[in-house]
């Protein structure tokens, strides 16, 4: 019985500590079979919603009592028994907490589709945005082109007659649409006609043949007004002749000679270049020999006397070189032929035709054994045809 009363004392004083109640209640509810999902209940420990702490269920004094009922199986279905109120909130407790549990990943979720939607928020303006930009440059640029399409090219030259290997300036003006206008000189892609006439370095043009010459200037698909260039050649302040068409001047066996002065006129081109930087005389006795020879295309050659008197007007050019190049120090005058004429040259590049080189061969045989003097070495001098007088200084 003390050990039975002993019990009871411990289990109301468990009871008033856990809130105070009618034990015998209890104890009716305990053995109507209501224990045993309440001791499930009151083993887990809860967190109190409102402060967030855990809170243990006080079970310890009723697992002693628990163990001490073990020697007495009377005691045993009395000792499990819990006041109805605590049971009531304990079930709060833990139903709470799984309800904020779910509610928090629920929230979670929320701010990730809120985040979510955010972001493609923040790609649809960006994507709008850049639209705007891509349409707004694309204006800009079109514009632009509209503004700087060229709208005509100007094509100016500081000379248009100058001398072969001479050259000029140029200069090449683009007028845009928008009334800007530009130098695009170095820009541009000529149209020369004939092609091999000049040679255009940066805005430096340079003369190379002697010939007209028509120039335009190209860019983006605008041609420039043409101009046409004049083009002489003149060495020692003789212009010389343009080059004549090899055809028309071949076919016959004089030859072209627009500037009428007895010498073929692609001879007298020869003649020049090869001597040009030499002393003037040997032109001038070049271009004796070029007369004295045209004279013997000229002659019909019927016979050795017509023969002679050409070889007369052939030999005075030797004779006058022989002059200035060994004798003239013997009559206190310079030297002044530096480089011999080479006449047996000069005769190839004159008969360069079959005909011509027939005649050539004709006035050869006419001459054949003949006796022919030479003149004195003092008289070379006479036997210039041109005015020996300026070259006495």
């Amino acid at each position: 019985m003390k050990k039975r009363y002993k019990h009871i004392v411990l289990l109301l004083v468990g009871s008033l500590l856990l809130g105070g109640c009618d034990w015998f209640g209890h104890h009716h509810r305990q053995d109507s079979g209501m224990s045993q999902p309440i001791e499930q209940n009151i083993t887990q420990e809860t967190t109190r919603p409102e402060d967030n702490v855990t809170t243990t269920p006080q079970s310890v004094d009723t697992n002693e009592t628990q163990t001490e009922d073990n020697n007495n199986s009377y005691d045993d279905n009395e000792t499990q028994t819990i006041p109805t109120n605590e049971v009531d909130t304990t079930q709060q407790e833990i139903t709470q907490p799984e309800d904020n549990t779910t509610t928090t990943p629920q929230s979670v979720d929320t701010n990730e589709t809120q985040t979510e939607d955010n972001t493609t928020t923040s790609d649809t303006n960006t994507t709008d945005t850049n639209d705007t930009s891509v349409t707004e440059g694309n204006d800009e640029n079109t514009t632009q082109q509209t503004n700087t399409e060229i709208k005509a090219l100007k094509l100016t030259i500081q000379k248009s007659t100058l001398n072969k290997d001479t050259n000029t300036t140029l200069k090449v003006e683009a007028l845009y649409k928008n009334n800007t206008k530009e130098d695009v000189t170095t820009k541009v892609e000529w149209i020369i006609k004939p092609n091999d006439a000049i040679e255009i370095k940066g805005d430096t043009l340079i003369a190379k043949k002697d010939t007209n010459v028509t120039l335009q200037a190209k860019l983006d698909n605008k041609t420039s007004n043409p101009i046409t260039l004049h083009i002489y050649w003149k060495v020692n302040n003789h212009t010389l002749p343009p080059e004549p068409d090899p055809k028309v001047n071949n076919a016959t066996l004089l030859g072209v000679d627009v500037n009428d002065n007895g010498v073929r006129d692609d001879v007298e081109r020869w003649i020049y270049n090869k001597y040009k930087d030499k002393h003037p005389i040997h032109i001038d006795i070049a271009m004796q020999a070029g007369r004295a020879y045209n004279q013997l295309l000229k002659s019909p050659l019927e016979n050795s006397t017509q023969a002679k008197a050409i070889h007369k007007k052939c030999i005075a050019p030797i004779a006058c070189e022989a002059y200035y190049q060994i004798y003239a120090k013997y009559f206190n005058e310079p030297l002044l032929v530096t480089e011999e004429i080479n006449i047996g040259y000069f005769q190839k590049f004159y008969f360069n035709t079959p005909r011509r080189k027939e005649l050539y061969n004709k006035y050869s045989r006419l001459l054949s054994g003949g006796m022919y003097s030479t003149p004195k070495i003092g008289e070379g001098k006479n036997l210039c045809d041109f005015n020996v007088s300026v070259y006495k200084d």
